[in-house]
């Protein structure tokens, strides 16, 4: 069976089950944004706005912070043909959308209205889609809740606040659908997932921790090849 995890930002996790197997070629459609791409933050710890130097640093991430949903798509399928390794003989890999399509399933997502994804996939290719959106992301700096040299603990580990560098906590509301080639929504999850972006970890290894983290948690509910007893895969 495929579980499916129904909950949004700000809603409680909730769990459903659909008896499905879908495996193949699986695209990966570009994920698809749901709201504006972080602003820059300036405020400082100590309540004061960030001076010119710390400023630039920070303009810098908040650039990058706009870089998310497109890593975040390009890490995707690598995450969870890793996470499900060879207990799925299924596939993950990068797909596209077509004509307007994207905007469309904007819209859907934007009210909840899976059954509106099912129309929105003919012509991507595969066996099945996973459509991918951000229901928000943001970006904290960690000097405007630390001072510098304090360590803070973060779900990406600890991360000492450094005004030199700037690290910042990214936090992400994520969903994915998954839906197979005769339009059924088959799969549905969605959660908040933390990484740090800096120096050290730049925004391409931030939307990988990400995607890795969604994988994870995803491939803990998966249905692996022979689950099913007698399940034949979508024709």
């Amino acid at each position: 069976m495929w579980w499916v995890a129904t909950a949004l930002a700000g809603q409680p996790l909730s769990w459903d089950f659909a008896a499905r197997w879908a495996p193949g070629e699986v695209r990966v459609l570009p994920l698809v944004s749901l709201s504006e791409a972080p602003a820059l933050v300036l405020d400082t710890w100590i309540g004061r706005p960030a001076p010119p130097q710390q400023a630039h640093l920070r303009a810098r991430r908040t650039r990058e912070l706009a870089w998310l949903p497109r890593e975040l798509w390009l890490a995707m399928p690598t995450a969870i043909n890793s996470a499900l390794g060879e207990s799925w003989s299924g596939e993950f890999r990068l797909g596209t959308w077509t004509g307007g399509a994207m905007e469309r399933a904007r819209s859907a997502i934007g009210r909840a209205d899976w059954d509106a994804l099912e129309g929105l996939v003919h012509g991507t290719g595969g066996d099945a889609v996973l459509v991918t959106w951000l229901v928000g992301w943001e970006g904290q700096p960690l000097t405007a809740v630390g001072a510098p040299g304090e360590v803070i603990e973060t779900t990406g580990g600890p991360v000492v606040v450094d005004s030199r560098d700037e690290p910042y906590l990214v936090s992400a509301a994520m969903g994915a659908a998954l839906i197979t080639r005769d339009g059924e929504v088959c799969v549905r999850y969605a959660d908040r997932f933390e990484a740090i972006l800096s120096s050290r970890y730049p925004i391409d290894r931030t939307g990988r921790d990400l995607a890795r983290s969604m994988a994870a948690e995803m491939a803990l509910v998966w249905v692996r090849d022979g689950e099913l007893e007698g399940a034949q895969p979508p024709r």
